[in-house]
Protein backbone atom coordinates (compact mmCIF):
# COMPACT_ATOMS: atom_id res chain seq x y z
CA UNK A 1 0.00 0.00 0.00
CA UNK A 2 1.27 3.30 -1.15
CA UNK A 3 1.69 5.89 1.43
CA UNK A 4 -0.97 8.99 2.09
CA UNK A 5 1.48 11.22 0.66
CA UNK A 6 2.87 9.77 -2.51
CA UNK A 7 -0.71 9.35 -3.15
CA UNK A 8 -1.45 13.09 -2.13
CA UNK A 9 1.48 13.59 -4.98
CA UNK A 10 -0.04 11.66 -7.71
CA UNK A 11 -3.27 13.05 -7.35
CA UNK A 12 -2.14 16.40 -7.86
CA UNK A 13 0.17 15.57 -10.89
CA UNK A 14 -2.53 13.50 -12.71
CA UNK A 15 -5.01 16.44 -12.15
CA UNK A 16 -6.11 18.62 -15.16
CA UNK A 17 -5.31 22.43 -14.80
CA UNK A 18 -7.70 24.00 -13.29
CA UNK A 19 -9.32 27.48 -15.54
CA UNK A 20 -7.43 29.96 -12.61
CA UNK A 21 -4.06 28.24 -13.47
CA UNK A 22 -4.37 28.54 -17.36
CA UNK A 23 -5.46 31.97 -16.81
CA UNK A 24 -2.32 32.51 -14.85
CA UNK A 25 -0.16 31.13 -17.23
CA UNK A 26 -1.22 32.74 -20.44
CA UNK A 27 -0.83 36.07 -18.59
CA UNK A 28 2.58 34.89 -17.26
CA UNK A 29 3.38 33.69 -21.26
CA UNK A 30 2.19 37.17 -22.13
CA UNK A 31 3.92 39.18 -19.97
CA UNK A 32 7.25 36.89 -21.33
CA UNK A 33 6.19 38.03 -24.85
CA UNK A 34 5.74 33.84 -25.24
CA UNK A 35 2.64 35.27 -27.80
CA UNK A 36 1.93 31.41 -28.63
CA UNK A 37 2.17 29.87 -25.52
CA UNK A 38 0.21 32.76 -23.74
CA UNK A 39 -3.04 32.32 -26.58
CA UNK A 40 -2.58 28.29 -26.20
CA UNK A 41 -3.31 28.34 -22.44
CA UNK A 42 -5.91 31.40 -22.87
CA UNK A 43 -7.25 28.61 -25.44
CA UNK A 44 -7.26 26.26 -22.71
CA UNK A 45 -9.01 28.34 -20.29
CA UNK A 46 -12.13 29.35 -22.96
CA UNK A 47 -12.84 25.66 -23.34
CA UNK A 48 -13.63 25.34 -19.27
CA UNK A 49 -15.16 28.84 -19.07
CA UNK A 50 -16.05 30.55 -22.87
CA UNK A 51 -18.65 33.04 -21.57
CA UNK A 52 -15.30 34.65 -18.70
CA UNK A 53 -15.45 37.91 -20.11
CA UNK A 54 -11.49 39.41 -19.65
CA UNK A 55 -10.21 35.61 -20.81
CA UNK A 56 -12.49 36.26 -24.51
CA UNK A 57 -10.71 40.09 -24.35
CA UNK A 58 -7.16 38.43 -24.41
CA UNK A 59 -7.94 35.89 -26.86
CA UNK A 60 -8.96 38.60 -28.86
CA UNK A 61 -5.58 39.67 -28.49
CA UNK A 62 -4.29 37.34 -31.37
CA UNK A 63 -7.02 37.58 -34.08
Amino acid sequence: MLPASLLLALALVAAPPSFEQLRAEGTRAYEAKNWKAACRAFMAAAQLDEKHAQNQADLGLYA
